[in-house]
């Protein structure tokens, strides 16, 4: 068996060379010209580009869809907030100057007890403050009853605009 396949090998060879010397190589068997190639690799190029293409739009649009999603976010928590903290306004004050509001409306400062803690009066005030380039929407709520300042808190980034209608 095993000669029979180095017979088999042996014609396979001699064809081949015959073949050489009768200037046929290759007879049959056809590869990819270099034009073909470049052609390929040239398509290729193209619908990858477009894949990276939309993978970047994607990607953008799904970032700032993210960060609206978290500013609406922090709007909605702040307004209401504000809300429940307005609501309260006059609260066991003790006084008739509950609320203020600055003459552009772009302010508002009240009095109010907190319902959680009767005995603490606080005068608090929203305002749109720049900090660094940002507009935010600032909250600053101090203790009337202790005479203490409290900390002014950025409530909301990004903010373009503020009015207090009443």
């Amino acid at each position: 068996m095993n000669n029979r396949h180095g017979q088999q090998f042996g014609s396979l060879l001699k064809r081949q060379s015959a073949a050489l010397r009768a200037g046929r190589a290759g007879a049959g068997i056809r590869g990819f010209s270099l034009v073909e190639l470049l052609v390929a690799i040239f398509i290729t190029g193209i619908i990858a580009g477009s894949i990276y293409t939309m993978y970047v739009n994607f990607f953008k649009t799904s970032h700032s869809q993210d960060i609206l999603l978290e500013a609406q976010q922090n709007a909605r928590v702040a307004v209401n907030m504000m809300e429940r903290e307005v609501l309260n306004a006059g609260y066991i004050a003790g006084t008739a100057d509950i609320l203020t509001v600055n003459t552009d409306a772009s302010q508002i400062e009240f009095l109010y007890t907190d319902p959680a803690d009767p005995g603490v009066r606080l005068r608090v005030k929203y305002a749109l403050a720049t900090v660094g380039g940002t507009t935010y929407l600032t909250r600053k709520a101090d203790n009337i009853t202790t005479a203490t300042s409290g900390n002014t808190d950025d409530v909301i980034p990004n903010a373009q605009s503020l009015a207090f209608l009443y």
